[in-house]
C-alpha cells in the first residue's frame, strides 16, 4: 500500500511541476513602464531625426547593396555588431560611442568622408537616441537586403 501511495505522490508531484512549468511559460511578464517609455521616446527620436540622417547620409555606404568597413546600419542588430573598427555604439557609455566621435570629426575616418559634416544639433539627437537604447522601427527597414 505504501508503494502505491508513493507512486501516487510522485505522479501528483510530477503533474504539479508540469502544470507549473506550463503556467509559467504562458504567464506574460509584467511590463516595465519606465523601460516602455524610454523605448517609445527612442523610437520617436529615431523616426524624427535618426532615420532621416541614416537614410540621407549613411545607408548609401553602410547598408543595402554597399557595406563599407563591414559596417551595416540597416538593422539594429548589425548596428550593434559594429564593423572593422569595432563597436560603433556603446549602450553602457553612450557619449563614448565611436559613431559620435567620427561624426564630430574627433576620430578618423571622419564621417561622412565627403560633403558637409553633420550638424551638431543632429549629432546631439543621435547621442540622445543612443542613450535611449538605440531602438529601430523594425516594421520599416532602412534598406533592402543585398
Amino acid at each position: 500500500m505504501k508503494s502505491r501511495t508513493k507512486t501516487k505522490t510522485r505522479t501528483l508531484a510530477a503533474a504539479g511541476l508540469c502544470a507549473a512549468a506550463c503556467l509559467g511559460a504562458a504567464t506574460v511578464r509584467a511590463r516595465d513602464p519606465a523601460a516602455d517609455a524610454q523605448r517609445q521616446a527612442g523610437l520617436e527620436m529615431y523616426r524624427a531625426a535618426v532615420r532621416p540622417l541614416l537614410e540621407k547620409r549613411c545607408v548609401r555606404c553602410h547598408g543595402g547593396e554597399k557595406i563599407k568597413g563591414e559596417f551595416d546600419l540597416t538593422t539594429r542588430e548589425t548596428l550593434l555588431a559594429g564593423g572593422e573598427s569595432g563597436a560603433a555604439i556603446d549602450l553602457k557609455r553612450p557619449s563614448e560611442s565611436l559613431v559620435l566621435a567620427l561624426l564630430r570629426r574627433e576620430e578618423k575616418p571622419h564621417m561622412p568622408p565627403k560633403g558637409d559634416p553633420v550638424d551638431q544639433e543632429t549629432i546631439g539627437k543621435l547621442a540622445v537616441w543612443i542613450a535611449l537604447g538605440a531602438p529601430y522601427d523594425e516594421a520599416k527597414p532602412l534598406a533592402d537586403a543585398p
